[in-house]
């Protein structure tokens, strides 16, 4: 139960600290790759990242704000990622038994939890993501759900609508 209540307030943490409000409403720098992955670290706190493949992801809402997330992992005692040798999208279960990384930490949730915690809208956003050249079905179907507009890869220019 201890370590439930941990994650849920480590989550909230993370959240609120994602939302920075001078970064949120600057709409005039532009996103890239190198710009959503500093505004991620800067944020992470106790977090560590991946290992296997750091994904970084921001949440531009439709009135402009913009929100971060990362695929975090809680447990930095891990030296060697636990999924290395299996295909990209496999074993998900391992992140979560080994490094303590469930699909909440995934970087399109972290967006949209931080969207949420400051109060604002997925309705119509656009989700750009750098560092995986997809999102997995939970994300996904947590995006279509929260009404998100489209997701734009950074790295490879693919645009996806929902």
């Amino acid at each position: 139960m201890f370590e439930l209540t941990m994650l849920v307030s480590l989550i909230g943490c993370v959240a609120l600290t994602l939302n920075k409000k001078e970064d949120t409403m600057n709409v005039s720098t532009p996103i890239t790759a190198d710009h959503i992955k500093v505004n991620c670290d800067v944020r992470a706190g106790t977090l560590y990242p991946c290992l296997k493949q750091q994904v970084y992801a921001c949440l531009v809402t439709a009135q402009g704000e913009r929100f971060y997330g990362a695929n975090w992992m809680l447990n930095n005692t891990v030296t060697v990622c636990p999924r290395l040798s299996f295909e990209s999208g496999t074993r998900y279960d391992l992140c979560e038994s080994e490094c303590g990384q469930g699909v909440e930490y995934h970087a399109e949730r972290q967006a949209m939890n931080a969207c949420w915690e400051a109060g604002a809208s997925t309705v119509g956003a656009t989700l750009y993501l750098t560092g995986h050249s997809w999102c997995c079905d939970d994300c996904t179907y947590a995006m279509m759900d929260a009404h998100v507009a489209k997701v734009v890869n950074l790295d490879t220019g693919e645009e996806i609508t929902y």
